[in-house]
């Protein structure tokens, strides 16, 4: 079962954002993630599990476009999350994992007074890999994925704005090889709902709040090698999981 655990916080947040600011940002907080895990008739290795740690972020977004009469506009918006040192006990065994997440993406926006949609078209590399005591066969998992996505701005007054977006990513499962098996998991969807509020200090400087939230779909692996062989499964390992995170924010408009 050890394998999901790298899994838990593979997190690729988008962050608090404002359409057609320029901005640097970083951000600090706590995440924290449950996941199930179904050995099917192993039902006595069966493991319920939560991995929490701190994590930051920084952020960058770049107004390119408006037109004329500021309606319509395209940002570039870019964000590194990191996940240095995220460990926990699970049946005895120390678990370590570490998680980076570099996102890139186009951002087109329109203007209808309080409201401002956008749309999300970028591209993600995600990197993480794990440390587990007793064990050297964990190979880091790396992926670039397209990230597809929506969001609004939403001003509240003009000094508070909600930031709600939704995104689609995918993300890769590490894989385990050692001197007499391997087994290769693939890639999994990750689903990102995002809720940022900010407030705007002054003309150059906001402060915030976020709350993250990623469901990935389940993971479901019946086939590996052992000693160079295909094998089968009797009953598929399932797996289940979601990760939720809370940071605070700052961030310079210019």
């Amino acid at each position: 079962m050890k394998y999901f655990l790298s899994l838990i916080l593979i997190t690729t947040p988008l962050l608090a954002y404002q359409v057609g600011e320029s901005s640097l940002g970083g951000q600090l907080g706590f995440a924290t993630s449950e996941f199930e895990l179904d050995y099917g008739s192993l039902s006595s290795v069966d493991a319920n599990g939560d991995l929490t740690g701190f994590s930051f972020e920084l952020t960058g977004n770049l107004n390119t476009y408006n037109n004329s009469n500021n309606t319509f506009g395209l940002d570039l918006y870019t964000n590194l999350a990191v996940a240095p040192a995220l460990s926990d006990t699970i049946n005895g065994t120390e678990i370590e994992a570490s998680t980076y997440n570099l996102n890139f993406s186009l951002r087109p926006y329109f203007r209808t007074g309080i409201f401002s949609p956008y749309a999300v078209i970028g591209i993600s590399y995600s990197s993480f890999e794990v440390e587990e005591e007793g064990f050297t066969g964990w190979r880091k998992g790396t992926k670039f994925s397209p990230t597809l996505g929506f969001g609004a701005s939403l001003s509240f007054t003009e000094s508070l704005v909600f930031s709600p977006s939704f995104t689609w990513s995918k993300a890769e499962v590490p894989s385990i090889s050692s001197s007499f098996y391997s087994i290769d998991f693939g890639s999994v969807n990750a689903f990102n709902f995002n809720f940022p509020l900010t407030y705007q200090v002054s003309d150059h400087f906001s402060i915030g709040a976020v709350l993250n939230h990623t469901n990935y779909s389940d993971v479901e692996q019946a086939s590996g090698q052992l000693f160079g062989s295909s094998v089968t499964l009797t009953d598929p390992i399932k797996f289940s999981y979601w990760v939720t995170s809370f940071m605070v924010k700052g961030d310079f408009v210019f």
